[in-house]
């Protein structure tokens, strides 16, 4: 991660914790966790019934590649194989569900 956005990190978290939060700011907290909740409920139910479950069941099997992905670009976590390979496995657990894979014979 460059050094400036180390910084501007470390100079939000610390003056977050060296702060009390008032009203105003729980109120903050409070309203964009409802929105922000409330709007992933509506677009998860919108493409449920749009494109059916088994297609929103392979989009929760992205979750732990978009992890890994977001802690090697903002954490500089280091791969390793088991994690190429695991990412592997889950493209391939993708396409054999999502009909992808020829049959085997």
């Amino acid at each position: 991660m460059p050094d400036p956005l180390r910084t501007w990190i470390r100079r939000v978290s610390e003056s977050a914790v060296n702060r009390p939060m008032g009203l105003q700011e729980w109120s903050l907290v409070l309203g964009l966790a409802t929105i922000s909740t409330a709007m992933a409920y509506i677009i998860y139910f919108r493409v449920l019934a749009t494109a059916g479950a088994t297609n929103i069941l392979l989009v929760s099997f992205l979750i732990p590649v978009s992890a890994i992905f977001l802690g090697t670009v903002f954490l500089d976590e280091q791969l390793a194989g088991r994690h190429f390979m695991g990412m592997g496995l889950i493209g391939v657990g993708l396409a054999a569900i999502d009909g992808r894979l020829p049959p085997p014979e």
